[in-house]
């Protein structure tokens, strides 16, 4: 089977039905009904786009450094472009129920991460909920793919060249908990993609996607923190 047959068969579309089994679905289900989420560093909205499937009734407002308007507000979603971390506070104190930021920490130089985080205390509301997704210390040791296509992200975490700094559960504790109760810290995993992970090593040599998908869920290649805002 190469390329084109496989693309014939949808597969990736129908994969993305499986998303609902992980933990970031999980946060969002659980939100309150017409609930505001802020997603911070939302990008072309791809993930924004499954919370709107999921959870039609919230209001959602996606924020980047990049204009991604165009792609944000066709999912039913606003979209704020921003120029610096404090461009969020504008939004004013306790305006948001609920912050998603997911792989967007990495890219940020250890000075700005207590900064980055009271920045999102600010406008969640008290007993608000954070969702905060990073890679995993343990992507530094994984060898470099990078000479193959992009698509589907990194494997080794340098593969990325924007990326500074990756975590571990203890690290995004401490960090979080000096704004936040921290209820959870955990290798990203989407079980369903865990289980079928042998068969993405094996479709891997006709597409990369595949082959990073089974890579990041069977090792864990990503660690995410969900927290509530106390005080």
């Amino acid at each position: 089977m190469n390329s084109n047959q496989l693309a014939k068969l949808n597969f990736g579309s129908k994969l993305n039905h499986f998303w609902r089994l992980d933990p970031r679905r999980i946060f969002v289900q659980n939100l309150p009904q017409k609930a505001k989420l802020l997603d911070f560093g939302c990008g072309n909205g791809d993930v924004l786009k499954r919370f709107r499937e999921l959870r039609p009734d919230i209001i959602i407002t996606g924020v980047d450094i990049l204009d991604y308007s165009a792609d944000v507000v066709k999912h039913g979603c606003e979209f704020i472009k921003i120029e610096k971390i404090d461009d969020i506070c504008d939004f004013g104190s306790e305006a948001f129920d609920a912050v998603t930021c997911i792989h967007v920490l990495e890219h940020l130089d250890t000075f700005s991460y207590t900064h980055f985080t009271s920045c999102l205390s600010y406008v969640l509301k008290i007993n608000g909920r954070l969702y905060l997704e990073t890679p995993h210390s343990k992507s530094i040791y994984f060898p470099s793919l990078s000479f193959f296509s992009t698509d589907g992200g990194p494997i080794n975490f340098f593969d990325d060249p924007t990326h500074i700094r990756p975590s571990t559960e203890a690290s995004l504790r401490t960090l979080l908990s000096r704004h936040f109760h921290v209820e959870k810290t955990c290798c990203y995993r989407n079980w369903v993609f865990l289980l079928m992970s042998p068969l993405f090593f094996l479709l891997g040599f006709i597409s990369r996607r595949l082959l990073v998908l089974g890579i990041h869920h069977f090792f864990g290649w990503s660690v995410y923190a969900t927290c509530k805002k106390v005080k």
